[in-house]
């Protein structure tokens, strides 16, 4: 019997065991390292099948592994995002609602420092022994292990499935199913999603991926930086592409890129996350708060807050008051 694939390689840190139940097939782990923590739960869904969904609240979530001709990744994102460097030469982004596969160790992946949280599931897939073990229940579902396989080994390139409805609710109860420790969903679940990936048409969807150089994703990230740095401090596009002698319609294709929104859109959305820290933390007046964050019209301030929030910044403090209260 082949070993079992040692998916704890691909986290920087300690991954440490925590199972309150030895005879659960479902495991529970913490990770630790200097960025943060993070919660684990892993399970041997069939011989040849590992899954392992991931809440994680850390920038960086692992490094490079060994690549592997034998070990297909599937991942799924649920909430974050992560940056992925294919063959060390392209980079791309994973949001959240997005599906990747490809061949462990093809390419490298990181957390976005942007995003303090992480959640997502990754099925480890070894074929040859799935197929071994499985031969007839694979034979009876229709599995097609050899599209899945070209779907993974696409050469400098990675399958990314951007928010497909049918396999985002299927992924959900998946996920929910490993949550609640329900052995035979998980199992159910996962075969429907090898079933919905070994359709003929799945080859011909591999969605538009935006590819970067390794110089554009460093301006990328160069450019959050210098934009995160004073939430009020409202910077161009041309300031930015002088800053950085770079054409702007670069600056505005990398960042979007890397980052799914725009300077402007990005820029706003910081403000306004300023401007709720300051609601909370401090008893300064809305008007003092949206001069803070750059407003210079209190209710263009109020108007830009409701629509993100569905609360006034008034009624945004005074729920926090209301729940303190309630607390006490």
């Amino acid at each position: 019997m082949q070993e079992r694939y040692n998916w704890k390689k691909h986290y920087t840190g300690l991954v440490r065991e925590d199972n309150k139940d030895p005879e659960s097939p479902f495991r529970h782990y913490r990770l630790n390292n200097e960025e943060g923590m993070g919660e684990i739960v892993a399970c041997d869904v069939f011989p040849g099948i590992q899954a392992v969904y991931n809440d994680l609240h850390l920038a960086r979530r692992g490094g490079p592994v060994a690549p592997s001709d034998r070990v297909i990744q599937i991942n799924y994102c649920m909430e974050g995002r992560y940056q992925c460097a294919v063959n060390s030469r392209y980079h791309f982004n994973v949001n959240h609602g997005d599906l990747s596969i490809g061949m462990v160790g093809c390419r490298e992946s990181h957390g976005d420092a942007s995003v303090s949280r992480f959640r997502g599931l990754t099925l480890y897939l070894e074929l040859e022994e799935f197929s071994r073990r499985e031969e007839r229940m694979i034979r009876e579902l229709g599995i097609a292990l050899e599209v899945i396989r070209q779907l993974a080994s696409q050469r400098d390139r990675y399958f990314v499935l951007h928010g497909n409805e049918q396999a985002n609710v299927l992924l959900g109860v998946l996920t929910a199913a490993i949550i609640a420790q329900r052995l035979p969903e998980v199992r159910l679940k996962t075969l429907e999603l090898l079933a919905l990936l070994s359709r003929p048409e799945m080859l011909r969807n591999n969605q538009a991926v935006v590819y970067l150089s390794q110089k554009h994703a460093r301006l990328a990230n160069r450019i959050y930086e210098r934009i995160s740095e004073d939430p009020a401090c409202r910077v161009n596009i041309d300031q930015l592409a002088k800053e950085f002698k770079a054409a702007s319609t670069t600056i505005k294709t990398v960042f979007k890129s890397v980052y799914g929104t725009t300077i402007g859109q990005y820029q706003k959305s910081l403000r306004l996350q300023e401007a709720q820290r300051l609601l909370r933390e401090t008893d300064d007046s809305v008007a003092e708060i949206s001069a803070a964050v750059g407003y210079i019209n209190p209710s263009k301030f109020t108007a830009a807050f409701r629509k993100t929030f569905s609360l006034t910044p008034s009624q945004y403090r005074a729920r926090l008051w209301q729940n303190d209260g309630d607390g006490a």
